[in-house]
């Protein structure tokens, strides 16, 4: 059993306890769906922030690849801060039960700390994919983190700029980059 065997089970845990609090915080809104406020911005951070767990569960496996690094104790912080990220991110889209029922305003409060972790997060993908890669040219190197900045300078705008039109456009146009990003992943 090497390293990779052994952090498959806490890996697991927390997936499932990001996972399984986004289903919980969607249970209590639709229980309460007639005194509910419904603003669609929420539900689409919480459509993203299970896209990133998923994106962290493909690109782990892609680290159990290297299982060679999981024997260092950084690399393990590395993932241990990517796995704290992905449950922030589940549990920071949706409200707990019904502790707040209007949508609109969970998502006015709640959006800055939000994009910001998952900000953290992409910035922790950019460090495991520049550690993953195989020796390179710096430009062939930044070349593969281009998406990723991309994507960062989207978020950090997002978490910087209040203005609700602009979230109302980046927001869906994050949906579709990571759905369609989706389409070839696989765990093989």
């Amino acid at each position: 059993m090497n390293e990779f065997s052994h952090l498959r089970t806490v890996v697991g845990m927390l997936v499932a306890l990001a996972l399984s609090n986004l289903a919980t915080s969607i249970h209590h809104l639709l229980r309460e769906r007639h005194r509910v406020r419904w603003d669609w911005l929420a539900p689409c951070t919480a459509l993203i922030a299970t896209l990133l767990i998923l994106h962290f569960w493909f690109n782990y496996y892609d680290f159990g690849r290297r299982a060679a690094l999981l024997s260092r104790l950084g690399p393990v912080l590395l993932l241990l801060l990517e796995l704290l990220q992905v449950v922030l991110l589940a549990c920071s889209s949706l409200p707990d039960g019904a502790s707040e029922l209007d949508l609109r305003r969970y998502y006015a409060d709640q959006s800055r700390y939000f994009w910001l972790v998952a900000s953290s997060y992409l910035v922790g993908t950019m460090a495991w994919n520049f550690f993953l890669t195989q020796p390179m040219g710096i430009l062939a190197r930044l070349g593969l983190l281009a998406p990723n900045l991309m994507m960062l300078v989207v978020f950090l705008a997002l978490a910087v700029v209040r203005h609700r039109r602009m979230h109302e456009v980046l927001v869906p146009l994050v949906c579709v980059v990571y759905l369609v990003s989706f389409f070839d992943l696989g765990l093989g």
